[in-house]
């Protein structure tokens, strides 16, 4: 038997004593008379992990090949973001790997948020979505200002 076979018999295991695991938690959570709302959300998410195949076992538990790999640790100089175009934060807000880091950053150093108000932005997405309209605003200003000296 392979190194690998024998692994993913190991990972197999692991993920059905987890779920076991978790039925007892459920079952503790019965008897204790939980909210119905969070013991049928609780049941729903044990049905759907039982019912997954072998290799979705592997990516629950063992974790994808680039989930181990070092994390890059992004790093953008003042200078840098001051010098990106609109556009080239644009392509960084949408690129879903960018970090809530990288965009804090760029709220307070080129938008001049403040970093409370960046901090009370519940989620990444709300505070991309808060940056996508000042990007809108700027685009809509530099059009208004590009008019007005034509005149």
């Amino acid at each position: 038997m392979s190194s690998n076979t024998e692994n993913e018999k190991d990972m197999l295991t692991e993920y059905k004593q987890l779920i076991k695991l978790l039925e007892n938690n459920y079952n503790y959570l019965f008897g204790a008379k939980a909210n119905s709302n969070i013991l049928g959300n609780y049941k729903n998410l044990l049905q759907h992990l039982k019912s997954r195949k072998e290799h979705d076992i592997n990516l629950i538990i063992g974790g994808s090949k680039s989930s181990k790999l070092p994390k890059r640790k992004i790093e953008l100089s003042d200078d840098q973001i001051n010098n990106m175009s609109l556009e080239e934060i644009h392509k960084l807000l949408e690129n879903k790997k960018t970090p809530r880091k990288v965009i804090e950053i760029i709220a307070v150093k080129r938008f001049g948020m403040s970093n409370s108000e960046v901090k009370s932005i519940g989620n990444k997405q709300k505070l991309i979505d808060q940056l996508f309209s000042i990007i809108e605003n700027f685009k809509t200003h530099d059009s208004i200002k590009r008019i007005a000296s034509k005149q």
